[in-house]
């Protein structure tokens, strides 16, 4: 029987060394590619999220204002009915009351924040208290609501 040998030529290693070092050198460019991708996503995430934070820190302070105007209006009412009529007509021109829920919006750009807030009864001490919370975004020539 002949046995044939098998053997690699000098430059087998060479060529394989070469093959390895090509393709780590391709991953390592993907890996680079997809965390910078990675990296402008993050930083976009971090911008959307504070303009959102802003638009809520501007709702809550409104809401505050808001609750010192109930509170003045409900010393200067007598009964329930008067401490509505009272409210609603104490309201700021940018703000709408429909039964017992007042609506206003906060606006920054491209973002809307809809909010209400529902008026509790007169015998109530807590005097307001949110109904609607509405986070709108446009993005293009859509609108994405949250």
């Amino acid at each position: 029987m002949n046995k044939k040998l098998f053997r690699l030529s000098p430059g087998a290693p060479s060529l394989v060394l070469i093959v390895v070092v090509l393709s780590m050198s391709i991953m390592g460019m993907l890996m680079f590619v997809r965390t910078n991708s990675d990296m402008r996503l993050t930083q976009r995430s971090v911008q959307v999220a504070a303009q959102d934070a802003v638009l809520f820190a501007r709702a809550e302070e409104t809401l505050s204002e808001l609750d010192a105007l109930a509170l003045s209006c409900k010393q200067q009412a007598g009964d329930g009915d008067s401490y509505l009529q009272l409210l609603a007509a104490s309201l700021p021109d940018e703000m709408a009351m429909e039964e017992n829920v007042i609506y206003w919006q906060e606006t920054d750009g491209s973002r809307t924040f809809r909010a209400g807030a529902a008026v509790a009864a007169y015998e109530e001490e807590n005097r307001l208290s949110w109904h609607t919370r509405v986070l709108e975004a446009q993005v293009g020539e859509t609108w994405n609501i949250f």
